[in-house]
């Protein structure tokens, strides 16, 4: 499946969430401008007050590390703070033991990990409960 797929498949399911969502197809490396893969917003009369709003980066590994350029996180950043968005890493680990294959999971960037050369790491941990951050699941979606 390719990344645009796989965003198309996080969108579903965040509308499932309720989220209103919106894919930019020239993020990354297609354009300069700051622009994440993804925009979420939530109504704050259906979030318990709160206006929720995402800015995402969307990665899909095998592997259980995920690398994220300091430049690519820098846009980010820079998209979500001009916007009011927060900025998420959105990850899905493919085919983990005891991991659901649908699952996406959040973190924030300055909750990932630095390396020694600036870039940003993100690793699974042993089983889902112990990830320290959001995870929008499709089994736990309220009908």
């Amino acid at each position: 499946m390719t990344g645009t797929r796989y965003e198309r498949e996080l969108i579903d399911l965040l509308e499932q969430y309720e989220y209103a969502v919106m894919r930019a197809p020239a993020s990354g490396s297609a354009t300069s401008r700051p622009l994440p893969d993804l925009t979420a917003a939530k109504n704050p009369l259906d979030n318990g007050g709160d206006l929720d709003l995402f800015a995402l980066e969307a990665k899909v590994r095998k592997d259980h590390k995920v690398y994220l350029g300091a430049e690519e996180v820098e846009k980010l950043l820079s998209f979500a703070d001009t916007g009011g968005y927060t900025a998420y890493v959105a990850c899905r680990w493919k085919r983990a033991p005891g991991w659901s294959n649908q699952s996406w999971f959040f973190r924030r960037p300055d909750e990932c990990e630095r390396t020694d050369e600036g870039n940003y790491k993100l690793e699974r941990p042993e089983t889902p409960a112990d990830w320290q951050g959001r995870v929008f699941d499709p089994d736990e979606v309220q009908a």
